[in-house]
């Protein structure tokens, strides 16, 4: 007896035939014909099951992530940049010293006005005590003015650029967190 398979679509149909020398018979008494067609059958369904599944593994896989990082890792990283603002401040240019004589061209005021405005801001002339309200104005009006020609006298350093943090407010932290979706 010898076993032949042919294959008709999904179906296996093992044929049996009469063996006439020994070796034939020898052969097919070692194979059987239930696990020859059984293995056959399931070697070519068991890629396709493992396929499918683990493409659904995948698939799972993905979502879970993707899931994951849109409702906790995101809006985490969210909240954390709203909490801080970070303002950046340009690079002030040093501002060289004016002598006395530049100052004075500059203030447009009279010579005796200069002196007395720069007396007042550097301490060397007292105010008049009185109480007259024009006395008082002009009093704080040279002052300020010999304020400011001193620091125009003195210039001023270059500041470099900057950032500075600082945390948010409740208001702020609330419009950041409506503007970028959460």
């Amino acid at each position: 007896m010898a076993i032949k398979i042919l294959h008709k679509g999904r179906e296996l149909l093992v044929i049996f035939t009469l063996c006439r020398s020994p070796l034939e018979r020898v052969a097919v008494s070692s194979v059987r014909a239930s696990r020859v067609a059984g293995s056959f059958y399931m070697f070519k369904k068991t890629p396709i099951k493992f396929i499918v599944i683990f493409i659904l593994l995948i698939i799972f896989v993905l979502i879970s992530s993707g899931a994951f990082y849109w409702f906790q890792i995101r809006p985490a990283g969210i909240k954390h940049d709203c909490s801080w603002i970070t303002t950046h401040h340009d690079k002030t240019p040093a501002k060289p010293a004016k002598t006395e004589a530049e100052v004075f061209i500059d203030s447009k005021l009279s010579k005796e006005e200069f002196e007395r405005a720069l007396g007042l801001a550097r301490g060397e002339i007292k105010p008049k005590s009185s109480t007259r309200a024009e006395d008082i104005v002009e009093y704080r009006r040279l002052s300020s003015a010999g304020q400011e020609m001193i620091r125009q006298m003195q210039g001023s350093p270059e500041i470099p650029a900057s950032d500075e943090t600082r945390q948010a407010t409740d208001e702020e932290y609330k419009f950041c967190l409506r503007d970028k979706g959460l």
